[in-house]
């Protein structure tokens, strides 16, 4: 299984992975929002990193990467939007390695601080995730803006 960076010729493997992930927490996006954004996953200087583990040939998983400024450090800070593993290979590694290598990321280009969130009830996340640093207190608010 390798992990590399996402580029433009992964659309097929990438597509069916996100309408995968996008199914997984049962949202539509429409078909504008998600060609933009595999084009800023794989843009130069778009402030988005995409990654993709590939077994066998197959895209088995994605993290979905945002770079950006912060007002608590001189240095950027990396949001971890999405990390998706299909389902036949959750828990076999692939997360952990999707996550090792945002980790290698994030420390060869200096961030300051590396953040994500999941649901409250993914338990199989939580289980990987806590293996890297405890969940914080803090309480996340989320509004629309029509």
């Amino acid at each position: 299984m390798d992990v590399r960076v996402l580029t433009a010729t992964d659309y097929l493997g990438w597509r069916s992975l996100w309408d995968g992930y996008l199914d997984f927490y049962g949202v539509e996006i429409p078909e504008e929002v998600t060609a933009k954004t595999f084009a800023r996953l794989t843009a130069e200087g778009a402030g988005m990193q995409g990654l993709l583990a590939v077994e066998d040939g197959q895209a088995v998983g994605f993290a979905h990467l945002i770079l950006h400024l912060c007002t608590w450090d001189i240095r950027p800070s990396c949001y971890l939007e999405d990390l998706f593993v299909v389902a036949p290979k959750r828990g076999c590694g692939i997360g952990r390695a999707l996550l090792d290598r945002v980790v290698s990321f994030a420390s060869d280009a200096s961030i300051g601080r590396l953040s994500w969130h999941t649901a409250a009830d993914n338990v199989q996340a939580r289980r990987l995730y806590d293996r890297y640093v405890a969940a914080d207190q803090f309480v996340r608010y989320r509004m629309p803006i029509v």
